[in-house]
């Protein structure tokens, strides 16, 4: 994880010192979705977030995000956790430090290829505070803890600028993997147990608003 967190620091530097006669601008967003942990009898629940993304480019950013949701897995009327079954509620709180890097960066300006440009894909590291309990009112054998998480999320940005030429707002689509390491998404405190739970998929729609720029931004955004 320490090597994951150098190679993010050496791509925000090395970027930082190509743009500098790019805007730089300063953004804060919140999304509203869904998280489901990826496995069967898996339930799709509400999640939410928020960031703030830091642009020395308009083709990269560094994002600090907290994500909070619920996972959910199984049914009342299944077995409490036996070797072919899960049954969870999972409120969970989790915190990301993440590195994006934006289509635009590795797509030349073209009539037909700019709708590209607004795909990015993003990664980094994370902790998740899991706070599962059983569907039965009556399991104590969950317990709550926290976990390194690593997300990789693919997304598409809908530019809206100034009429200077300044960013101002971005829809944002995107949908993301994530990684939970240790016990994973249910930690469950007996033996034997089901195979843990790792995985969990995070999907939203939100709105970025350009809280200030630096610089100058000469980068053409959206085209109305």
């Amino acid at each position: 994880m320490n090597k994951l967190f150098l190679v993010i620091a050496l791509l925000f530097i090395s970027i930082s010192l190509k743009a500098q006669n790019d805007a730089q601008s300063l953004n804060m967003g919140f999304a509203v979705g869904g998280a489901n942990a990826i496995m069967a009898n898996a339930k799709a629940s509400f999640a939410y977030s928020g960031s703030i993304n830091y642009y020395p480019s308009p083709y990269f950013d560094g994002v600090l995000e907290a994500q909070f949701g619920t996972i959910a897995v199984g049914k009342p009327s299944g077995m409490p956790y036996s070797p072919s079954n899960n049954n969870f509620i999972n409120p969970y709180q989790a915190i990301f430090l993440e590195a994006q890097l934006h289509f635009g960066l590795l797509i030349d300006e073209d009539s037909f290829l700019d709708p590209m440009r607004n795909f990015y894909a993003i990664s980094g590291i994370g902790y998740l505070h899991s706070k599962p309990t059983s569907i039965f009112s009556n399991t104590i054998d969950y317990i709550h803890y926290k976990a390194p998480v690593i997300p990789l999320k693919l997304g598409y940005l809908l530019n809206i600028k100034t009429n200077y030429n300044d960013p101002l707002l971005k829809i944002d689509l995107s949908y993301s993997f994530n990684y939970v390491a240790g016990r994973g998404l249910e930690s469950y405190n007996n033996l034997p147990v089901p195979p843990s739970v790792k995985l969990y998929s995070y999907y939203s729609i939100g709105l970025q608003y350009t809280i200030t720029v630096f610089g100058r931004h000469d980068v053409g955004l959206l085209r109305f």
